[in-house]
């Protein structure tokens, strides 16, 4: 259970990181967007507060867990993931004009870090 506590810290630290880049990145950015847009990107900020809540409240990691347990844990932390990175990528694709290029940077980097999060998920046993 050691390597779960450390890939759940792993995991935590690197979430705090990617919502603390989108934070600066939606107050710059969302009053040039769509509603339809700005209504994505704070379903993107919801999920990494969701996704964050769900690392802190896992099941108790200093006891030995099943299969199933393994299994559900993995499906509702990759459920958020993949809405970080549908969401991400959506708004990649629909507004890559309107914004700077540090802008697109920190896009990327939070969809390709919600895609490294989900293989680091699907590792867990």
């Amino acid at each position: 259970m050691q390597e779960f506590e450390r890939v759940q810290k792993d995991l935590q630290t690197r979430t705090a990181t990617l919502y603390s880049q989108l934070t600066p990145l939606a107050d710059e950015i969302h009053p040039q967007l769509s509603e339809t847009l700005q209504l994505d990107l704070q379903t993107l900020m919801q999920s990494m507060q969701t996704f964050q809540e769900k690392l802190i409240n896992l099941p108790n990691l200093n006891r030995p867990m099943d299969d199933l347990e393994l299994r559900v844990v993995r499906h509702d932390l990759k459920n958020v993931l993949n809405i970080m990175v549908g969401f991400s990528f959506v708004m990649l694709r629909d507004i890559t004009e309107m914004i700077t290029e540090q802008q697109l940077s920190t896009l990327q980097l939070i969809l390709s870090d919600s895609q490294a999060l989900i293989e680091i998920v699907d590792q867990l046993r």
